[in-house]
């Protein structure tokens, strides 16, 4: 097979795609956060779950069964490291 054979996508397309795969099978949709969350634990998101901590925690209760996102993060756990390969990045959803 040849790449011809695979149809290509923009990275807004994949995520749109991705999404709505999730979405189409009844988890709820939810916006990226900002990247600087409101809970004081945390400096910046670094997780996609971070968004959904306090459900977690049991201080806020859901009323979907199940949900989905596409959360922008920033990479600190190796931040010294960042830009001296194309494996340490910054940022990613």
């Amino acid at each position: 097979m040849s790449t011809a054979d695979f149809p290509t996508m923009t990275t807004a397309e994949i995520r749109s795609a991705f999404l709505n795969f999730f979405e189409e099978r009844g988890l709820k949709l939810y916006p990226s956060s900002s990247l600087v969350p409101e809970d004081p634990s945390l400096l910046l998101a670094n997780a996609g779950m971070n968004q959904f901590k306090e459900y977690y925690q049991g201080k806020k209760t859901m009323k979907e069964v199940g949900a989905c996102s596409c959360q922008k993060c920033v990479r600190t756990n190796d931040i010294d490291c960042i830009g001296e390969d194309g494996r340490h990045l910054s940022f990613f959803e």
